[in-house]
Formats: C-alpha cells, sequence, structure tokens
C-alpha cells in the first residue's frame, strides 16, 4: 500500500511540476516601489513598462486603472500596438462583462484605424461576446440569438480572413449545443485551418481556440480530446509568460485562466489516471494558495467534486454535485453536471437522487427539443456548409486563375529575362567591338611608330658601324704611333746614356766635375723620357687588351 502510496505521490509532484506558472513572484512592496518610481519616469516607453508591471500586480479596480492609464499614454503618442494589447487583456479579464465587452467593440471600431491588429482585436472581442451571448444564456432565449446570426450571415459572403474566422468560431460555439462528435470535429479542424490562414498569428487567438476545443470537447463527453487541449492551453500560457517576462513583464500572472483550464482537465477525470488528477487538484491548490483573488467564497469547489469522482469516492461528490448543478441555468453545462450526478448516484445506490437527476435530465432535453433549438443550428450548419461550399468553389477558380496567372507571370519572366539577357549580350557585343576598334587603331599607330623608330634605329645603326671603324682606325694608328716613338725614342737614348757615361769616364782636370753634373742632368732627363716612353706602351697594350 506505501510504494503506491509514494508512487502516486511522485507523480503527483512531477505533474504540479508541469502545472506551475512560470512567472516571477514579487516582494510584498514591490507593487508599491513602482508606483513610487512611476512619477521619475521619464519616457512613455518607461512608463508603460513600469505600468504594465503594476498592472500585472493588482487586482480588480486598481487592475483596471493601471490598464486605463498604459491605454491613455499609447494613444496619446500613437503606440496603438501597446494600446491594441492592453483591450485585448481587458477584454479577457472582463470577458464575462457584456457592457465592457461592447464599449471595447465600439472603441476598436471608431478611433483605431483598420489594421490586420485591429481586426485580430475586434475578433478577440466579438468570440467573448459571441461566447457570453450562448454560454450563459437559457435555451429558450438562445433561439432569438440564433435566429439572428442566421439573419446576419444568411446569403453573407466575407473574404476577409477575420470575418471568416469569426464565423468558424460561431459554428463551434454553436455545434457544441448538438452532441454530434464527428460534426464538431469538423468543424474545429476547419477553426484551426482558418486561424492558420490569418494574415497575422496571435497567441491570445491561439488560446482562445484551446479553449473552445476544449469547453466543446467537455460539454460533449469527449474527454481525451478536451484534456489534450487542455495541456496545449497550459502549454501556451507558460509560453506567453515567458515572452511577456523577456519584453519586461516578469510578473504577468495567467493563474486566472490556469485554474479554469486545470478545472475543466478535473472535470474529464475518466481521460486522467488517478495520480495526474490528484497532481491537478495540487496545482488547483496551489495556485489559490498563492492569489489569494482567485479563491472564491461560499462557492462549490468543482475541483475537489471532481477529483472524488477521479477517487471513485461518490458519496463524498454526490451533495456538492447537486447543489452545483441547482444552480447552474437551463443550458448545455447543466446537461453535464446532471450527467455527472447521475454517475454518482447511481454508484452510491441514491436511487432517490438518481430519479430526481434524470427527471431534470429529461426536462432539459425536452426543453432543448421543444424550443427547436436543434432546427435553428442545423439552419445555421447549413448556411455556413453552403457558405463553405461557396468559399471552397470560389478558391477552386481562384486557385484555377492562380494556376493560369502563375503560368502567365512565369512566362512572362522568361520572355523578360531573355529579353534582357539579350539586351545586356548586345551591349557586351558593342563594347567589345567598340573595344576592338579603338585596339586596332592604337595597333596601327603603334605599328607605324615602331617602324619609324626601326628605320631611325637601322640609320644609327649604320653611323655606329661607320663611328666603331672610325675609332678602330684611329686606335690602331694610336697604337702604331706609340709603338714606333717609343721604339724611336728609347734607342736613341740609349746610346746618349752610353756615350755621354764614357766621356765622363775618360775627361781629367777640371772638366770633370762639370762634366759630372752634366751626366747627372742628362741621366735625370733620359730617365723622364725613359718612364714616359714605357708608359705609353703601357697604355698601348692596356686598349689592346679591352679590345
Amino acid at each position: 500500500m506505501i510504494p503506491r502510496m509514494a508512487l502516486a505521490l511522485i507523480m503527483a509532484l512531477a505533474t504540479l511540476a508541469m502545472h506551475a506558472s512560470v512567472h516571477k513572484m514579487a516582494q510584498p512592496d514591490t507593487r508599491l516601489r513602482m508606483i513610487e518610481s512611476l512619477a521619475g519616469a521619464r519616457t512613455a516607453t518607461d512608463s508603460i513598462t513600469l505600468l504594465y508591471n503594476i498592472y500585472d500586480l493588482s487586482y480588480g479596480a486598481a487592475a483596471d486603472s493601471a490598464a486605463s492609464q498604459i491605454y491613455r499614454i499609447a494613444r496619446a503618442n500613437r503606440y496603438d500596438e501597446v494600446a491594441l494589447d492592453i483591450l485585448r487583456d481587458m477584454a479577457q479579464v472582463h470577458s464575462d462583462n457584456d457592457t465592457i465587452l461592447d464599449h471595447i467593440q465600439t472603441i476598436l471600431e471608431k478611433e483605431f484605424p483598420e489594421s490586420n491588429m485591429q481586426k485580430e482585436t475586434i475578433i478577440f472581442v466579438k468570440i467573448y461576446r459571441a461566447y457570453l451571448e450562448t454560454a450563459y444564456t437559457p435555451e429558450k432565449e438562445l433561439k432569438e440569438k440564433v435566429r439572428q446570426i442566421i439573419n446576419r450571415y444568411d446569403g453573407a459572403y466575407s473574404t476577409d480572413p477575420y470575418e471568416r474566422l469569426m464565423q468558424h468560431f460561431l459554428q463551434c460555439i454553436f455545434i457544441s449545443h448538438e452532441t454530434q462528435g464527428t460534426l464538431l470535429n469538423r468543424y474545429i479542424s476547419a477553426l484551426e485551418r482558418q486561424l492558420r490562414n490569418i494574415p497575422r498569428q496571435s497567441d491570445k487567438l491561439t488560446a482562445r481556440l484551446y479553449r473552445q476545443k476544449a469547453y466543446s470537447y467537455t460539454v460533449n463527453s469527449d474527454y481525451n480530446r478536451a484534456v489534450e487541449s487542455d495541456r496545449k492551453l497550459l502549454e501556451l500560457y507558460d509560453k506567453i509568460e515567458r515572452v511577456n517576462a523577456a519584453q519586461g513583464r516578469p510578473y504577468r500572472n495567467l493563474d486566472r485562466f490556469r485554474l479554469g483550464s486545470l478545472t475543466r482537465m478535473l472535470s474529464n477525470y475518466p481521460a486522467l489516471s488517478v495520480g495526474e488528477a490528484d497532481s491537478i487538484y495540487l496545482a488547483i491548490n496551489h495556485i489559490k494558495a498563492e492569489n489569494p483573488s482567485l479563491r472564491p467564497d461560499g462557492k462549490t469547489d468543482q475541483a475537489k467534486i471532481f477529483v472524488d469522482m477521479a477517487h471513485g469516492n461518490y458519496a463524498a461528490a454526490l451533495e456538492p454535485l447537486r447543489d452545483l448543478s441547482a444552480t447552474e441555468p437551463d443550458h448545455i453545462e447543466r446537461r453535464h453536471l446532471l450527467k455527472q450526478l447521475m454517475i454518482a448516484a447511481e454508484n452510491c445506490g441514491r436511487e432517490d437522487v438518481l430519479l430526481e437527476a434524470s427527471a431534470s435530465y429529461a426536462r432539459q432535453l425536452e426543453s432543448y427539443i421543444d424550443s427547436k433549438m436543434s432546427e435553428c443550428l442545423r439552419e445555421l450548419q447549413i448556411i455556413f456548409d453552403v457558405d463553405r461550399l461557396r468559399t471552397d468553389s470560389v478558391a477552386s477558380e481562384l486557385q484555377i486563375q492562380n494556376e493560369v496567372g502563375r503560368r502567365r507571370t512565369l512566362m512572362l519572366k522568361i520572355m523578360v529575362t531573355l529579353a534582357i539577357t539579350s539586351a545586356v549580350l548586345l551591349l557586351i557585343f558593342i563594347l567589345l567591338y567598340r573595344r576592338f576598334r579603338h585596339l586596332s587603331e592604337h595597333l596601327k599607330s603603334a605599328n607605324k611608330r615602331l617602324m619609324a623608330q626601326h628605320e631611325e634605329l637601322h640609320a644609327r645603326t649604320e653611323e655606329l658601324r661607320a663611328a666603331i671603324a672610325e675609332a678602330t682606325y684611329a686606335e690602331q694608328q694610336k697604337a702604331s704611333f706609340i709603338r714606333y716613338i717609343s721604339s724611336t725614342l728609347l734607342l736613341p737614348l740609349h746610346s746618349l746614356m752610353e756615350y755621354s757615361q764614357k766621356l765622363i769616364d775618360s775627361s781629367r782636370g777640371d772638366a770633370k766635375p762639370f762634366l759630372q753634373r752634366f751626366g747627372e742632368v742628362m741621366r735625370e732627363n733620359s730617365e723622364q723620357l725613359h718612364n714616359f716612353a714605357a708608359r705609353l706602351l703601357r697604355l698601348s697594350r692596356q686598349d689592346y687588351d679591352m679590345d
């Protein structure tokens, strides 16, 4: 017994962590400090950032006041995206107040220029209004509202993707009033396709889609699909909080919407294990503990009822279910609760409660049939289906026309490409031809210059050859002259020197000193002449070697 309890507790804690919110928890004085710092904000963006955090930490009238300030500052500074975002938030918070929703829709239609975001916000508000009109209106009164919608859409064809999205939401809202699983799945699939076709994908509209799916599957007892839709919805809440935190809103708190999804998941307990039901119940209590404003005083705790049903504790759930079903208006949700009450009464053996619940359920069905609500809904389905067929026909025609247009566009693109390519090639050919002509002229001119230079070079070469011949002849003459001078000069010089020396040696008496002096002078001059002649011979040999 203990291991099974421990396993259930582990599963509960794991699922609790999975469903836990991701927003940042504020200190008790955080909101007060932000309000004090608001006066020191220098720019509109700083003020809006602070006001968004104040708005996220506020409840009731205080939150509405912060939202109104954000809207006024955004409009004054033409921050339409911020203004539309806060209007969507206000519509979501006041989704059960038709007066406020109507006021927001009037503002959107009269004060904002037409844009994808403006259309998205209008559709967002209209969806809440339509859901409010159908979800909380007794079926006897709801028939007239369905008639009004039939008159509004009968024969009306809209190509606006946002208006088409609104029509698909109405289909799902109204078809939920009939237990027709296959038909409901078809309409929900069409709604998902249309949501993907709008120009701007919105997390808020996607969340509204998952809420619609979860609600429609719940009231039609399609437990598995309902739980799966709420799981995706919880994941989307986590994503929205993370995105807001990255944008400067760490205190954005979607626990109010988490609480609704978790409670609805518990109401689909046949698709949950006991451990999952316990973990969801723990997550619900955790959210209520952290958010005092989400603790409804004096109201029946639906989560406790359904977790008891999940555990098979039908006796504990019987009386709370009985009280809860008695307080609900005549509506499809009351039939859903009466089904649960009959299950609890049958398992507890309470035939009196079972008879009472069965009688109430039968009266509900009788009232539904007497109101001819089914006929109205089928009439509305026919209108929407005809409109869908017309849309499909137009879409097929448009697809054919688009295909023809695409082919023509492709041929035109090919022709334009060929024309451009031909023009580019022609331009390149012209440029190359002009360049060739220019190079040809330049080559002719260069050839003429080269020929002239060649002739001039030839003439100069002949002149140079003549000059070389003359120089060679002069050099030869010079060498011959030097050799002649040297040989002619040296031999007499040697003879003079020898003869002088003999005269000096044979002299006697007083004439010898004079002759010795004469011999020295002769010797010095002879040596100079000898050196001069030797230098001429060396120069002659060097010139010969260089040649």
